[in-house]
């Protein structure tokens, strides 16, 4: 099968609030895969990175999306064959 993993995920990840071990618990041994979508959303956001941030500019995950509970069983929910741990 495989998983498709959402921008919010890596930028999760890459900020330290979600282990890269952790996506790899839920993908077990199944492939990994990133969409056009995502892979442009995140070559976007390294390059507006590189120029000061405003305050005014939305966040791409917002608060109630960073939950990692949340989105872990969200993720479970969606797909029943997803392991449950």
């Amino acid at each position: 099968m495989g998983f498709l993993i959402d921008t919010c995920v890596w930028i999760d990840v890459e900020r330290g609030l979600l282990a890269p071990a952790d996506v790899a618990t839920l993908t077990s041994n199944e492939p990994v895969y990133l969409s056009p979508i995502t892979i442009a959303e995140l070559r976007f956001g390294a390059e507006v990175a590189q120029e000061p941030r405003k305050p005014a500019q939305a966040d791409p995950c917002p608060p109630r999306n960073r939950d990692r509970g949340d989105r872990l069983h969200r993720a479970q929910r969606a797909d029943p064959a997803m392991p449950q741990g």
